[in-house]
């Protein structure tokens, strides 16, 4: 089998461009998002099961801005050149570094698709389109197909086309080749360098390479923006989500039976009025759900990813908060009495606890959790601004876990009980930020056994501890990988956490809009660290995750996670 390169072009800027709601945070190719997520990391996900991609490699520019903390990052090879006037002078530097016989050209914006062709190819969108600010091909089958470059005006009698992908796969010798000799070619002007078609078109003139017709999954284009957002659907271990085009909806399916069941049972019992709030209900039998299909992103994206501007945070979180004022005021037929919400708290920290100890988190380094979990710790933290780091002393996980356990049931006896969404991360959280429109997704139904109260019904500071965990104490930035970590020894932690642009704007939006009325330091302080401490079971097949979420459970019960933002 041929080895072969891939190479991802992230040179440029994204300054001024828009591919999503609102401008960017980052102005870094390599940094795109898509959905809470990478590009960068969705496109290795698929490259790495491609037998024939011995190498991937990132081309990136000498000068890019500052980059944010990512950890993913490890896990590329990237090249750095000069400053490019054009992508196809950045692909001709970066094939002079190349040694595999064949190269994939892979654009930083396009998704590949889940099976690469073999041997040399052009990749075109599987339908044919209306051409607007994109290069395309049409006349696939005819002896000489139509090559339309993006800078070329599209005229009224221009038949659909099958848009440019930008995906080339090719010999790398007969690529330098193509590139050292484009200016000799005849209609070759300086624009034609802007535009990889003529590469393509230059290849394609020389015989032996295909037509590809795949999935045109591009964050670039409008027209395709809606197909890119529904191949993220993401499915856990115990979930399986799919969208049904035909319907326009989206099929839930699990192996948690019961734990869907309580999702339906909690649709079903909502009043009319708060039914606005949620993707529609539409039909329920045992181990699926079929729902309305929402396409809004969620607010896990607009945090890590797009400047959205305080207004639209002020407008969000006021919204926000009169959802959960609806629910909370909304009543119930038989109105639950004060009760211990201990099922929320310190008895499911000790049923995650044992499961730790059943099952400890697995470290890439070979050291052994125990020890990280017994001693105390010694964490440098590296600045939000500069290059300044730092040291805070921690207590060890093990004696912040006893202590929060002997704390939290002084918060929990005679709570009042309101219908809550209980699950109320910003990743839960769908919302259009132009009109602040928000829908809330997989609530849970969660109650103790043999509970005489409805079902929806908890704490209601379950749900601010959620949305602190999210927006405050940065959870989705561990998550989705915006962190670096350096295990210096155990109890010896180097730690740099992203934090968000507009983090300081969220938290005035927060604070202003009436969603942490009630809350109280104290509670927010053991509330919020036993969270934290509690997620570990759930994400013990990374070890540096859990590493991450414990230094924040403990900064936060120190009461010194200010660090991170100074």
């Amino acid at each position: 089998m041929t080895s072969t390169t891939a190479l991802v072009l992230a040179g440029g800027s994204l300054a001024g461009k828009t591919l999503g709601p609102s401008p960017l945070l980052s102005r870094s190719p390599a940094e795109l998002p898509d959905g809470s997520g990478f590009a960068l990391d969705h496109i290795r996900e698929r490259l790495n099961n491609a037998p024939s991609i011995t190498s991937l490699m990132v081309v990136v520019d000498a000068d890019q801005p500052h980059a944010r903390p990512m950890r993913g990052r490890q896990q590329w090879q990237c090249l750095t050149i000069p400053a490019q006037p054009s992508v196809l002078a950045s692909l001709e530097a970066a094939l002079a570094v190349i040694s595999t016989e064949q190269v994939l050209v892979q654009p930083i914006t396009t998704l590949p698709p889940t099976s690469l062709p073999e041997g040399c190819w052009i990749g075109l969108g599987d339908q044919a389109l209306p051409r607007e600010n994109w290069s395309a091909v049409s006349a696939l089958d005819a002896d000489a197909p139509q090559f339309h470059p993006k800078q070329q005006p599209r005229t009224d009698h221009e038949p659909d086309s099958h848009p440019f992908t930008g995906l080339i796969s090719a010999p790398t010798a007969r690529l330098r080749q193509l590139l050292a000799e484009r200016q000799q070619q005849p209609g070759w002007t300086p624009s034609s360098d802007l535009d990889l078609l003529s590469v393509a078109e230059g290849l394609w003139m020389q015989g032996d390479t295909r037509l590809e017709r795949v999935p045109w999954l591009d964050l670039g284009h409008r027209a395709t923006a809606s197909r890119r957002r529904l191949s993220r659907l993401t499915s856990r271990g115990f979930n399986s989500v799919s969208y049904c085009a035909s319907d326009d909806l989206i099929r839930k399916r699990s192996k948690d039976a019961t734990r869907l069941a309580q999702e339906a049972a909690y649709f079903e019992a909502l009043p009319q009025p708060l039914q606005r709030y949620f993707p529609a209900c539409l039909s329920h039998e045992p181990g699926q759900l079929e729902l309305e299909y929402i396409p809004f992103p969620s607010l896990a994206e607009l945090f890590l990813h797009w400047q959205i501007g305080p207004n639209s945070w002020r407008q969000l979180m006021q919204r926000l908060s009169r959802v959960r004022t609806g629910l909370g005021e909304a009543p119930a037929i038989t109105p639950p009495p004060p009760v211990t919400v201990d099922w929320l708290y310190s008895r499911k920290l000790q049923q995650r606890l044992e499961q730790l100890q059943r099952q400890p988190p697995l470290l890439a380094d070979g050291s052994h959790w125990t020890d990280w979990w017994t001693r105390g710790w010694t964490l440098k933290l590296c600045a939000r601004h500069g290059d300044a780091t730092h040291t805070l002393t921690l207590p060890s996980p093990a004696a912040a876990a006893t202590s929060l356990l002997e704390h939290l049931p002084s918060l929990e006896a005679s709570r009042p009980l309101q219908r809550i969404h209980g699950d109320l991360c910003f990743n839960n959280i769908l919302a259009e930020p132009q009109s602040g429109s928000i829908r809330l997704i997989d609530p849970r139904g969660e109650r103790p056994d043999g509970a005489p109260w409805p079902i929806g019904f908890g704490d209601p500071r379950y749900d601010q501890i959620k949305l602190l965990h999210s927006g405050r104490y940065l959870y989705d930035v561990v998550v989705n990988d915006l962190f670096s970590l350096e295990k210096l020894s155990p109890g010896h932690l180097r730690l740099h956490l992203d934090v968000p642009a507009h983090y300081d704007a969220l938290q005035q939006a927060m604070d202003s809009s009436g969603l942490l009325q009630g809350l109280l330091p104290e509670e927010e302080r053991w509330l919020t660290s036993s969270l934290f401490v509690s997620m570990l079971p759930l994400h013990r097949e990374d070890g540096d995750r859990c590493l991450a979420f414990i230094a924040i459970g403990m900064m936060i019960l120190e009461a010194k996670f200010d660090a991170v933002l100074r």
